[in-house]
């Protein structure tokens, strides 16, 4: 099978370090770029929270009041109420 990848090392030296070698190490870039990634999401969440710290207690209550709801439309009562 033929490598598709191509490792700057191997080309300058000749040698092959390893099949997926190109792969197994973060140089720095890839550090900063992920740090930049999770500050972004943290960013992101921490302004969206306004919108869903409510709607996550509105499902988690939904959640909890669901078997209520139920016993209560077995008696009659609409889901509405």
């Amino acid at each position: 099978m033929a490598r598709q990848w191509h490792n700057s090392h191997e080309i300058e030296s000749g040698e092959p370090e390893g099949e997926y070698s190109h792969f197994d190490h973060w140089t720095l870039t890839h550090w900063l770029l992920a740090g930049l990634f999770l500050l972004g999401v943290l960013y992101t969440l921490y302004f969206a929270s306004v919108i869903l710290i409510p709607v996550t207690v509105a499902v988690i209550l939904a959640f909890l009041l669901n078997p209520l709801v139920r016993r209560l439309g077995r008696i009659g009562l609409p889901d509405w109420i």
